[in-house]
Formats: structure tokens, C-alpha cells, sequence
């Protein structure tokens, strides 16, 4: 990594030089200062000293010169996002964009934080967003069952993960968000209910790609838009958009959070949905079990 882009050596560099050049200046008003005996020996002693207090500066000058003028020719490739920095980096970059892809299992923490923030970012200022979230398959239970394998060694708020788990985790992401953007008009979802399974879950905006891990804490990393991974990440998504069954998610009415609060016509309504959604048929307990996930905190936030 060049010197323009490494922190670290940025670092020791401009403390190296700050340091010397204040022990020389130290040096050069006490030691060398004054009248003395030998003033000739002094004197030398003197020069030399302002001659490296000037060769310091001199090198503080040109090595800030090279870090913020030089120009960059190619931009740093990636960068690591704490894992406590995450949920912020995703937030920033629903500001300005205009179109979200994000291929995610489940979608349980997109659909709860991340599309909430882009539909009220949609709100204030005015701007159609265009969002397409890639999940697995609810009816596809040999997906179901790698993916809650994958998850099985994962802590949860919820006891231990299971084929029906995971799939009342996928069906609760479809329903959140479509009950999250009912007030966005502007925010335009569409679902891909991917035949494959994946580990790595992947967010797109117009300003970066975030790559994530499964386990809650471990960091990301982020692909800025000027970086040749980003469009290869682009078109990694594309690829597996294509072979995904498109659904849009769309509600009539807003349901509770809570279970016990469902009316009769709140169960219809959900039937409805995930009938026009060309979902197996649920049973009246799986909802109530759907609508409970829908309410509950994800494992990462």
C-alpha cells in the first residue's frame, strides 16, 4: 500500500518528524543558545542544528503536500467497517441513493433497519428509490434446511434455529416490507426468491458495495462505486437476480405486531397476500408465528 494510503505509516511519519523537529528546536534555544566559550564550536554546532530544523520542516511541508495533493490514481480497493460501525455505514449511504439491491437469506435485519431508513430518507427529500432484495425461497425447503444449518452454531434471541424458523423468517421479511413502505409510494420493492442458498449477504447502493458476514460482530467490508470490485459485485447480482422469481409485496391494510391483537380480517388479509405472492398455502397458527417474527428485535441489531 502507498504512503498516500496507509494510515499507519501517515501516522509515524508526521509523529517522527513532529518529534525531532521539536527536540532540535529544544536543543537549539537551550543548548546552543547563548554566549559561550569556543564560540566558534557553537556556532557550527548552531548552524547545523538550523539546518535540520529547516531539512524537518522542509519534510513535514512535503509529505503533507504528497498525502492530500498528490493525485490518486487508483482508489484504495476496499475498506474494513467495524462491525459496531455497520448499521451507521448502511444508514449514510440510504441518503442519497436512488436504487438498493441487497442479497440478504432472509432479509430480516434489511427489511427491519435498512428499509426503513432508505423509505423515510424517500420521504423527506422527495426521491423515488428502486429497491430489489434477493432472499431464498420460503417454499424451498432443502434451502430452508442449509440455511438454518448454516445458522445452527449462531447465538439467537430465539432458541435455536430450525426449517420452519427460517422459512417464517423469510414470509415475515416479505410482509415487514410491505407493511414499510405503504407509507413510501416512492420506495419500490421488489422481491427475488432466489433456488440457491449463499453466507455472504451483500448490500449494492449507488455509493458502495457492503459485504457481510453471518455472525453478529464480525466486521465488513465496503467497496466504494470508484472501485473495480464494485461493478463486479453489480454484476454478481444481476447474475443472480435473473434466475429469481420476481414478486412484489404489496398490502391493503397495516397489520399489528402482536399476534393476539389479529382480527379476522387481519388473517385474510394475510392469506391474501401470501396467496398473491404464489406462496404454499399457511395455516392460520403459522401466521400468527409469522406476525410474531415480524415484531421481533433481528440478531444484530
Amino acid at each position: 500500500m502507498g504512503f498516500s494510503r496507509s494510515a499507519v505509516l501517515r501516522r509515524w511519519y508526521f509523529i517522527t518528524l513532529a518529534l525531532g523537529f521539536i527536540a532540535l528546536a529544544l536543543a537549539r534555544l537551550t543548548i546552543l543558545g547563548g554566549n559561550r566559550a569556543n564560540a566558534g564550536i557553537w556556532q557550527s554546532s548552531a548552524n547545523i542544528a538550523d539546518n535540520m530544523l529547516a531539512a524537518t520542516l522542509t519534510s513535514l511541508i512535503v509529505g503533507g503536500a504528497y498525502v492530500y495533493l498528490y493525485p490518486l490514481e487508483n482508489e484504495v480497493p476496499h475498506e474494513v467497517v467495524r462491525s459496531v460501525d455497520i448499521a451507521g455505514a448502511l444508514a449514510e449511504q440510504t441518503r442519497p441513493t436512488r436504487n438498493w439491491a441487497v442479497r440478504s437469506r432472509s432479509a430480516n435485519y434489511f427489511t427491519t433497519i435498512t428499509l426503513r431508513e432508505i423509505a423515510n430518507s424517500a420521504l423527506s427529500n422527495g426521491r423515488a428509490v428502486s429497491v430489489r432484495i434477493l432472499v431464498i425461497d420460503p417454499d424451498r425447503t432443502d434451502l430452508l434446511a442449509a440455511y438454518s444449518h448454516s445458522m445452527s452454531n449462531t447465538k439467537s434471541r430465539v432458541g435455536a434455529w430450525s426449517v420452519r424458523r427460517a422459512r417464517f423468517e423469510v414470509m415475515a421479511s416479505l410482509l415487514r416490507a410491505a407493511l414499510q413502505v405503504r407509507k413510501a409510494p416512492r420506495v419500490e420493492v421488489t422481491f427475488g426468491l432466489a433456488p440457491y442458498v449463499w453466507v455472504m449477504s451483500l448490500d449494492l447502493s449507488d455509493i458502495a458495495a457492503l459485504v457481510t458476514g453471518q455472525n453478529k460482530g464480525e466486521d465488513a467490508l465496503i467497496f466504494r462505486n470508484s472501485s473495480s470490485f464494485y461493478r463486479s459485485y453489480c454484476d454478481d447480482f444481476d447474475a443472480s437476480w435473473a434466475v429469481a422469481r420476481k414478486v412484489r409485496p404489496v398490502i391493503n391494510r397495516d397489520i399489528p405486531s402482536d399476534p393476539n391483537l389479529l382480527t379476522t380480517e387481519d388473517l385474510a388479509e394475510l392469506r391474501s397476500f401470501f396467496e398473491k405472492l404464489q406462496i404454499n398455502q399457511t395455516p392460520d397458527e403459522d401466521l400468527l408465528e409469522i406476525v410474531r417474527t415480524l415484531g421481533r428485535r433481528t440478531d444484530y441489531d
